[in-house]
């Protein structure tokens, strides 16, 4: 039976290669073989949850009650509908939102759904509704919703464009018609991967700061969340190792795993952050 130990031995063989680097990355040609410890963390990391099955516990009294006391947020009951959708999408399981049954098949009805499944999953149980509610008054327009809704729906098609590089513009162009305010690469990103399929050529990763550090760690590109090149090219190599082995998803939710291990020896070793 697999167990976090046997997760947390592998992370360790992969920290020790980046630490023999010098604290740098253990390839610098992307479309290298990657390190085949990253495989075995995949399949660990599958054992222990499936991936569609990866998900974070949400209370949807706290955001019933948390969205109601805010008076700034224009058409609530817009987005108290899709609280209660989501409510009812989760309520057969274990009160969670997870990867395919909240996230990609929320997508289906519109797209404050998936931002309210997006944010619900992204954040911890009390900061979600909090960090919603403060893009929902900073989005809108004219007290109007619509605004935000036309945006997150160009970032919708943007992410089902096959169009990774024009995807990242979404989030580092202040001047994008899909930027959404408060909404970063992080969640941006998680947003679009909610709104594609996992399984179809193409379909977009999250890019946050876990998976920056991972990602760069095994191919030394540097950095996923800011640079449209470094995302495509994140998206496009994460396809290419996952092959017939696993799906790229998995290839990001291990690279996010070894993420925060990396930057904590790159930290020790040059005595500062990046």
């Amino acid at each position: 039976m697999t167990t976090r130990r046997d997760i947390a031995g592998v992370l360790s063989a992969l920290t020790e290669a980046f630490e023999a680097a010098g604290a740098g990355p253990v390839a610098t040609d992307p479309h290298a073989h990657p390190p085949e410890l990253l495989f075995e963390l995949v399949k660990l990391l599958d054992q222990v949850n499936p991936i569609d099955e990866h998900g974070t516990a949400w209370h949807p009294s706290t955001w019933e009650g948390g969205l109601r006391g805010r008076r700034g947020i224009p058409e609530l009951n817009r987005v108290l509908d899709a609280v209660e959708e989501l409510k009812k999408r989760t309520a057969t399981g274990d009160g969670h939102v997870v990867r395919r049954h909240h996230l990609h098949e929320s997508a289906e009805a519109g797209v404050l759904l998936p931002f309210v499944a997006v944010m619900a999953w992204g954040y911890s149980v009390g900061r979600a509704w909090r960090r919603a509610s403060r893009i929902l008054e900073s989005s809108a327009s004219g007290g109007s919703l619509q605004p935000m809704i036309e945006r997150l729906e160009r970032l919708r098609d943007l992410a089902r464009s096959n169009n990774p590089e024009a995807l990242a513009m979404s989030w580092t162009s202040k001047r994008s018609p899909a930027r959404v305010a408060g909404l970063g690469p992080a969640f941006a990103s998680k947003f679009a991967y909610a709104c594609a399929a996992p399984d179809e050529p193409g379909t977009p990763l999250i890019a946050d700061r876990r998976a920056a550090w991972g990602f760069w760690a095994v191919t030394g590109t540097w950095d996923i969340r800011k640079d449209p090149d470094a995302y495509a090219e994140y998206v496009r190599v994460a396809r290419e190792w996952a092959g017939d082995r696993c799906r790229p998803d998995e290839i990001e939710r291990a690279l996010f795993v070894l993420g925060p291990a990396v930057e904590l020896v790159w930290k020790n070793y040059h005595g500062k952050a990046r």
